[in-house]
């Protein structure tokens, strides 16, 4: 489909079709790689627009409700994919099947697991380490909006995906590199 006007483009207009040899030995050595300008502002817009659209109670979805009126916070959507097909589409955007299958050595990708936070949301995060890594997954890491030190950058433990996870120590954060500031339509994280 090289060269198709079908083929899926970055925010840029260049034609995504997978990892380039640069961005597979980083995926190797360290263990994740930012694909810049995957996804235009309009992409990220729509998927803002829809799930703001949810979390009003204007679109139904099975499994997610809304917020009472004058609740305190906003809610999360866990595992919005299994009910959303329009989450669903976005987690599997054709964008990403060519990054993703080529970090995951050819194999295709499948979406299992998934979340949607809104700033200011109950289950918004401190620094925080995740889990061990697991074989054969990878995360997406997708900013719809720009973030900051107050609402969720991203920092990455450089080689972590061949060993255990380390502490949350304040040195472990500090070492840690933070690697998006910004929304979607400047970088898409994808690592181990």
């Amino acid at each position: 489909m090289s060269g198709s006007k079908d083929a899926p483009q970055d925010g840029n207009g260049k034609e995504v079709v997978g990892l380039t040899d640069r961005q597979r030995r980083k995926y190797a050595r360290d263990g994740w790689v930012v694909l810049p300008s995957l996804f235009t502002a309009d992409e990220c817009d729509g998927l803002i627009r829809h799930m703001d659209a949810v979390h009003a109670g204007e679109i139904t979805v099975a499994g997610i409700v809304p917020p009472a009126d004058g609740a305190e916070h906003l809610i999360d959507v866990d595992q919005c994919h299994i009910h959303d097909p329009v989450c669903r589409d976005f987690m599997l955007h054709p964008k990403l099947r060519g990054p993703l299958k080529d970090a995951l050595g050819g194999d295709e990708p499948e979406g299992i697991k998934s979340h949607y936070w809104w700033k200011g949301s109950q289950w918004s995060q401190n620094w925080h380490c995740d889990g061990t890594p697991l074989s054969g997954c990878i995360g997406v890491w997708i900013p719809l909006v720009d973030v900051d030190e107050e609402i969720g950058t991203l920092a990455l433990q450089t080689g972590g995906h061949t060993g255990a996870k380390s502490t949350t120590t304040t040195s472990d954060r500090e070492s840690g590199r933070v690697i998006a500031r910004t929304r979607a339509s400047s970088s898409t994280f994808v690592g181990a």
